[in-house]
C-alpha cells in the first residue's frame, strides 16, 4: 500500500501540565519522522512550553487576545499555507474554532480529539460545539464511552474514530528509590494507594477514605498513601479527605504525599492500586498502574469496563459502593494476586506507540478522501 507521508499541525490552546498536553509531548517525542512532519502551535504557553520546543516537532506560538481572534486567525492562515499543512489536529473547542476559520477554501482537513465530557460548558460554547461538531472531517475519541456520549448528545455518528490514550512505557521506569523507607512503612505491611490531583469533581478520593475505615480497621498494618496536588481553586476536595482520615484516626495509616515526580517508583511500591472515579473519559492512572505490574481495584464506570474488558485485567467494584470496595480490598490483601497477563494487555492496546499507529491510520482515512476529492475536480 502506497503511504504518502502528511504535513500535520496540532493546535493546543495552552502548554500547561494537563492530560491532552502530556500525551501530545509523548506524541511528539516518539513519532516517526519518515511518516509524517508535525508542527505545533500553541496560543497561551505554559510550563511545558521548553519541552515541546525541545521536541522533534516545528514549534509555533501565536498570541490569542481575544476569544475569537481574527490576527490570530489570519497568522494561522498563512502558517498553514506556507508550510503545505494536510490536517490540522484540535484538541480544546478554541483551538476548533479559530482552525475553522482558518482553512475556510483551502483544501486542509480537520481533526479535532475529544478528550473528555462537556459538563462545564455554558449555552454558548454548547452552541459552538454543536455547530463544528459535524464540520470536521474527522471526530476522535479517547473511548467507545466518550464517543457514545457525544452520539447521543448530537444525535449523529459523524466520521467519530476511537484513539485510545497512549503511555510511554519508558516513563514508567522506576529509580530505585525506597517509598516505604521514606514514609516508615514495614517491608511486610500491605501498601495500598491512589494516585490523582484533589482539583475537580472527578476522582472520588473520599469513598476510597471512607472504605479505609473498614479496611484499616480489619488489617491496622495497612498504609495508603494518597498522590495528588491540592487544587488553590478548590481546595476543599482535599480538606475533605485529610479531615475525614484525622477525625476518623486514620491519620497514622493514611499519607497524602501531594505532586510527586517520582509516580513509577510509588507504583512499583504498591501492593494495590486503588481508584475511585465519579466521571471519566479513559483511565490513564490505570494503565500506569497496569504497566508497573500492580494489582489494580477500579469502580465499573464503563470507560473502565471498556479498557479491563468488564474486569478482566483489573479488579471492579460498583460505583459508590464501600461495602464492595472493602470487600474487594479485603479480597486482594489476603490472597494478593494480579489479574493475567495485564501488563501485556496495557502494553499491547494502550502505548504511545500503539496510540500514535491508530492516530495515522486515522490520518490516512481522511486523507484518502482529499486524494480522491483532488482526483474528481482534476477529471471534472
Amino acid at each position: 500500500m502506497l503511504v504518502i507521508k502528511m504535513r500535520v499541525l496540532h493546535i493546543l490552546d495552552t502548554c500547561v501540565r494537563g492530560g491532552a498536553e502530556t500525551l501530545l509531548l509523548d506524541v511528539f517525542k516518539n513519532y516517526n519522522p519518515m511518516e509524517m512532519d508535525i508542527w505545533f502551535c500553541t496560543f497561551q504557553g505554559g510550563k511545558l512550553e521548553n519541552e515541546l520546543q525541545n521536541s522533534k516537532v516545528n514549534f509555533i506560538k501565536i498570541p490569542r487576545r481575544l476569544p475569537v481572534d481574527i490576527f490570530t486567525i489570519c497568522k494561522l492562515r498563512k502558517i498553514i499555507q506556507r508550510n503545505k499543512i494536510d490536517i490540522v489536529h484540535t484538541h480544546i473547542l478554541v483551538d476548533t474554532l479559530h482552525a475553522y476559520l482558518a482553512i475556510r477554501g483551502l483544501k486542509v482537513k480537520l481533526i479535532h480529539s475529544y478528550h473528555g465530557y462537556d459538563y462545564e460548558n455554558d449555552l454558548k460554547n454548547n452552541i459552538t460545539l454543536k455547530l463544528l461538531f459535524s464540520r470536521t472531517d474527522a471526530n476522535i475519541f479517547v473511548s467507545k464511552a466518550v464517543q457514545q456520549y457525544y452520539t447521543e448528545k448530537f444525535s449523529s455518528v459523524h466520521k467519530g474514530f476511537v484513539v485510545y490514550n497512549g503511555v510511554d512505557p519508558s516513563k514508567m521506569v522506576p529509580t530505585g528509590k525506597n517509598i516505604r523507607q521514606e514514609f516508615g512503612i514495614a517491608e511486610n505491611s500491605p501498601l495500598l494507594g491512589m494516585v490523582g490531583n484533589f482539583n475537580n469533581t472527578g476522582r472520588d478520593q473520599i469513598t476510597v477514605c471512607r472504605a479505609l475505615v473498614n479496611v484499616i480497621k480489619k488489617y491496622p498494618e495497612v498504609h495508603f498513601i494518597f498522590v495528588g496536588r491540592k487544587s488553590h481553586n478548590s481546595p476543599h476536595h482535599y480538606d475533605q479527605c485529610v479531615n475525614f482520615c484525622s477525625q476518623n484516626n486514620l491519620s497514622n495509616n493514611v499519607y497524602f504525599s501531594g505532586a510527586r515526580n517520582d509516580v513509577p517508583d510509588i507504583l512499583y511500591a504498591l501492593d494495590l492500586y486503588v481508584y475511585a472515579s465519579n466521571h471519566d473519559t479513559f483511565g490513564i492512572s490505570l494503565v500506569e498502574a497496569m504497566l508497573c505490574g500492580t494489582p489494580v481495584i477500579a469502580n465499573d464506570l464503563p470507560p473502565f469496563l471498556e479498557i479491563s474488558e468488564n474486569g478482566k485485567y483489573l479488579e471492579l467494584y460498583k460505583t459508590k459502593n464501600i461495602e464492595d470496595l472493602v470487600n474487594k480490598i479485603s479480597v486482594m490483601i489476603e490472597s494478593p494476586r494480579n489479574k493475567k497477563n495485564a501488563i501485556k494487555h496495557a502494553e499491547h492496546n494502550f502505548s504511545i506507540g500503539k496510540h500514535i499507529e491508530c492516530l495515522l491510520s486515522v490520518y490516512q482515512e481522511v486523507l484518502k478522501e482529499k486524494h480522491t476529492e483532488l482526483f474528481a475536480a482534476m477529471r471534472d
